[in-house]
């Protein structure tokens, strides 16, 4: 039992990491067209595994016997091993490709060290490499095959691989600890509370487990953002709240989207002048958004390479502007603090499209089961007055033939109930 009780600690942390007010944002897709990611393995040294995983958990039918591939990642180096019972420790993945999140999560290989732990990351079906049905053109072919992209598939998954990784190791009697951020801290959270019996405790980093069924405030989000901006500085705060108003009048004026977009550095060809405000605003609106949700003292590459404190550089450039003062040029120096901090980029690429399977099964899931309630802005808000959070998933990207069911989260899993 000495190994296990400092494990405890994990279920307490479940509780108190919790954050309701993140709203439950997508995958680094949406910086696609701005940076290229770097992923950093911190102290790990892992072996990349795959399992042959049921496409269906729950039915009988023959398609439901149908098996893919589900890539894994095990690092065993500072394992007590199973004789000693020592943990293991599982990351539940979510829409990234697993080694990206890997190397993204020092903090595992950390205190492995520690509590003499197995790591282990599992990658979630349908994204990274782990495609059913042979590639991702078939898999996300249409809804009959993108059926089976929902959380109670993947919960499955993650219960299944584990239960046969400790038979095979021997290590039926280690205990289990699940970890997860965002959208795989959600997952955490929802694994131990239908796998009690599978894992100890869930340690979830910034889950935002209400954010479905309006359990929260429709505020919360743009309150969380303008108030971490605003704390840091006033003068910040209300130089990007003009902008909107400013931005606005130059789109309406002859040449206005020329103007800004030489502004602004915007990748030839431009876009028409429609869709320049609402991807030149979203560009703003998702730094403003992603600087607040990575605002470490220290470097990080979880959405984008970043320096530490960025909302506090970013105001900084904003405030006190080493070349041109205008507005736009002081929105721009913050903008390539976030998007483009390694120098890299000569501009911003707004008209490419992605079709990779993150962002394509992001949007299936918003679609169907994570289907986020709306969200709105305040007189005082940092946002544009007619916000709207486009992380909210459109009706028109999803199938015409699937209708989403957003009450099923909490029916599944509870809302305040399940923290009880």
């Amino acid at each position: 039992m000495g190994i296990l009780k400092p494990i405890l600690f994990v279920q307490v942390l479940l509780i108190s990491l919790f954050s309701s007010s993140h709203s439950l944002l997508p995958s680094r897709h949406h910086f696609r067209h701005h940076h290229h990611p770097h992923s950093h393995i911190v102290n790990g040294s892992y072996h990349i595994k795959h399992f042959t995983q049921n496409l269906d958990h729950f039915d009988y039918t023959p398609e439901s016997y149908r098996t893919f591939q589900q890539r894994y990642l095990i690092d065993t180096t500072c394992w007590g091993g199973a004789k000693k019972g020592s943990p293991i420790f599982v990351f539940i993945g979510d829409q990234e490709d697993i080694q990206h999140t890997a190397g993204t999560k020092g903090y595992m290989f950390e205190i492995n060290k520690v509590f003499k732990a197995m790591v282990v990351f599992i990658e979630h079906r349908y994204y990274g490499k782990s495609i059913p049905y042979g590639s991702k053109e078939v898999a996300y072919k249409n809804s009959t095959t993108l059926g089976y992209l929902n959380t109670r598939q993947a919960l499955a998954d993650v219960a299944t691989l584990v239960t046969d990784l400790k038979k095979n190791v021997s290590a039926l009697d280690s205990p289990v600890v699940v970890f997860g951020s965002g959208y795989a801290g959600i997952m955490a959270t929802w694994f131990r509370l239908k796998y009690p019996h599978v894992a100890l405790g869930a340690l979830a980093s910034s889950a935002p487990i209400l954010d479905f069924d309006n359990m929260v405030s429709p505020h919360s989000f743009t309150d969380i953002i303008t108030k971490n901006i605003k704390s840091e500085s006033e003068s910040c705060y209300k130089t990007i709240k003009k902008s909107w108003g400013e931005f606005e009048k130059i789109l309406k004026q002859n040449g206005g989207g020329d103007k800004l977009s030489k502004s602004f550095k915007i990748c030839a060809p431009h876009p028409i002048k429609d869709d320049l405000h609402d991807k030149l605003f979203g560009l703003i609106e998702l730094a403003l958004i992603y600087s607040s949700l990575s605002d470490y003292p220290y470097e990080s590459h979880i959405h984008t390479p970043l320096p530490p404190f960025p909302v506090k550089r970013m105001c900084e450039v904003i405030d006190y502007p080493k070349g041109a003062r205008d507005t736009a040029s002081r929105i721009l120096g913050a903008l390539n603090i976030f998007y483009n901090h390694t120098g890299k980029s000569p501009c911003f690429n707004l008209t490419s499209e992605s079709k990779s399977s993150g962002i394509q099964g992001w949007k299936w899931q918003g679609c169907t089961e994570l289907v986020e309630p709306s969200i709105k802005n305040k007189n005082d808000s940092i946002f544009p007055p007619d916000y709207k959070h486009q992380h909210k998933q459109k009706s028109s990207d999803c199938p015409k033939d699937v209708k989403p069911r957003p009450h099923s989260i909490t029916t599944e899993f509870g809302g305040h109930v399940s923290l009880l």
